[in-house]
Order: C-alpha cells, then sequence, then structure tokens
C-alpha cells in the first residue's frame, strides 16, 4: 500500500474515535437532573406518600434516561460499525485499483520492452541491408571493371568465390597485374604488379585478413626483377614498421626502423 492512502486511512480512524468518544461521553457522563414535583407541604411535617411518589418518578425518569442512553449508544455503535465496514470497502477498492493500476504499469514496461526488441531487431537488419547493399555496389563496379579490361577470372571450388583475376595490357598482351583472393572469402589476399614492355614483377602487395589493409609492400627493379626494397606496415596498414634495402645480390643491404608514431629509431 502507497504512503498517501495509509496517511488518508489513519486520518479516517482518528476521526472516527473521537467521534464515538464524544458520543459515549454524552450518554454516560452527562449530569441528569429529574425534574420533580414541587408539592405543597405543611411547615410542621412533609407527607410520606408525595416523597415516596416522587423518588418512583425520579427513578422512573432515571431508568428512562438510562435507556435512552442505551439506545443511542447502541445507535452510535452500529453507526461506527457501519462507517468502520464502509472504510473498510474503500481499502479494499482502492488496493484492488492499485493492483489494477500496478498490473498496467508492468504491461506498459512489457510492450516497452517488446517495442525496444523490435527496434533494436529493425536497426540490425537495416545495418545488415546496408552491408549487402554496398557489397552488390563493389561487385557491380567490378562488374563494370572486368567488361572494361582484358582480364582473365578463375574461381575457387565452389565456382562463385574468385580465385584470382589476371589483367593484361590491351596493346601487348602481356600480363600487368595479378590478384589472388583468400580461400573461401571474397577478400584479397595479395596482388602482384608487372612491368608492361618486359613482364617482369615490379612490386607485390600483401594485405591483411580484411583484404583491404595493407601487410607488407614488396618493391622490384623493372628492368630485371630483382628485390630492392621490402616495406612493412603496422596494423594500421599506415604506418611503417621497418624497410628492408637489398642489393643487386638479393643480400639486404640497409634496414631502417620506425617509432609506433612513424619517426624514425636512431
Amino acid at each position: 500500500m502507497k504512503p498517501q492512502t495509509k496517511k488518508i486511512y489513519l486520518c479516517l480512524y482518528t476521526i472516527l474515535i473521537i467521534c464515538g468518544c464524544a458520543l459515549i461521553y454524552w450518554c454516560f457522563f452527562k449530569p441528569i437532573t429529574p425534574k420533580t414535583k414541587k408539592t405543597h407541604v405543611s411547615e410542621d411535617n412533609q407527607d410520606p406518600d408525595i416523597n415516596i411518589k416522587t423518588a418512583i418518578k425520579d427513578q422512573q425518569t432515571l431508568e428512562e434516561q438510562k435507556q435512552k442512553n442505551e439506545d443511542a449508544l447502541t445507535k452510535t455503535k452500529n453507526a461506527l460499525n457501519q462507517q468502520k465496514q464502509e472504510l473498510e470497502t474503500i481499502k479494499n477498492d482502492l488496493s484492488t485499483k492499485e493492483k489494477a493500476l500496478e498490473t498496467v504499469q508492468n504491461d506498459l514496461k512489457t510492450k516497452e520492452q517488446a517495442f525496444k526488441t523490435i527496434q533494436d531487431n529493425l536497426n540490425t537488419k537495416e545495418q545488415t541491408l546496408t552491408t549487402t547493399q554496398n557489397t552488390l555496389n563493389q561487385l557491380t563496379e567490378l562488374i563494370k571493371t572486368l567488361k572494361n579490361k582484358h582480364l582473365k577470372i578463375e574461381y575457387q571450388s565452389d565456382g562463385e568465390t574468385i580465385k584470382c583475376i589476371t589483367e593484361f595490357d590491351p596493346s601487348t598482351s602481356k600480363q600487368i597485374k595479378y590478384t589472388h583472393y583468400q580461400p573461401n572469402v571474397n577478400k584479397i589476399n595479395y596482388i602482384y604488379e608487372y612491368n608492361p614492355s618486359n613482364g617482369n614483377a615490379i612490386k607485390l602487395t600483401y594485405y591483411q585478413s580484411d583484404g583491404k589493409t595493407k601487410k607488407g609492400d614488396y618493391e622490384y627493379n623493372p628492368s630485371n626483377g630483382n628485390l630492392i626494397k621490402y616495406t612493412d606496415f603496422q596494423s594500421d596498414g599506415k604506418t611503417i614498421n621497418f624497410i628492408n634495402e637489398y642489393e643487386s645480390s638479393g643480400n639486404i643491404s640497409k634496414t631502417t626502423h620506425f617509432n609506433p608514431d612513424g619517426s624514425i629509431k636512431k
């Protein structure tokens, strides 16, 4: 039961108790002044019969007054009991309404939670749809690119996932680029770039598992295809970790290390 409701009940009980006490006091403690009939008595002696009659009448008056007081007390008790019953009915009614209100509040909370769940599901589906749309856009662009270039496409065992793409120079028909994809996914593993004049490799780029972020670059001499430089990248794919430079014999001639902020280590 709420504190405000308890205060209302307490005030009603207090008023009933005060009224009951006032009625009881009026019934039992109010002074009774019985009326006595004045009789003419001689100065020498009073008539005994008159005194007895007066006493009997006074007693009857007292008994009548007592009966009236008892009747009034009974009525007061009945009225108090009736008011108590009415108060109890009000109390029960308030309790029922409080329970009904609590049920409505719980129902609202349940519906709010259900609505939030639906909203979260819609947001998730919207994100999934956006991702799917982006993938479709990328595939559309890839298809356009494939149509405009001299390409050779090989697929993985499922017949759908690309294994590698080889690009050729339109004028010389020599290989100029080779893109290899990771197993079972359309994500780039590495890319070879070639000199269109002689077909020698000029660059090899490895990518991280996301297929977008660079892992390392190998650079080759365009004339003879010998390795001349290797650049290793940090996890962001942009900040250099270290660089190896090579002699014509293939041995490392110089290594330069870099700090996490991109500055050269001394």
